[in-house]
């Protein structure tokens, strides 16, 4: 696990807390805080946090609810969700990793 949480750090970079407060839309949260991110745009547009969390704790399939066109994106994309999920709702990553996993 250790070797997981060291990835994490190494590969997201530190979030702008001024970008990540109070941002709703996924998307738009994405395109703030990973600006690189050229999939951005396969996420669906109109998505908040709070409807993907309820939608993951429902047993939903992710990348058909989160992606556009319900074809879906890179794992990165979804682990950047993710972060933002964290920290928007003030869980731990695992938790939404967990629960993409398992269901709740």
């Amino acid at each position: 696990m250790a070797d997981f949480k060291e990835f994490i750090t190494q590969t997201f970079p530190k979030i702008d807390k001024e970008k990540a407060i109070g941002e709703k839309n996924v998307r738009n949260w994405v395109k703030a805080n990973y600006p690189k991110e050229f999939q951005a745009d396969l996420i669906k547009e109109n998505m908040t946090f709070d409807d993907l969390y309820d939608e993951m704790k429902k047993g939903g399939d992710f990348y058909r609810y989160a992606s556009q066109d319900g074809d879906g994106f890179d794992s990165a994309v979804r682990e950047e969700i993710f972060e933002g999920l964290s920290r928007y709702h003030k869980k731990p990553y695992d938790h939404f990793y967990d629960l993409w996993l398992k269901g709740e």
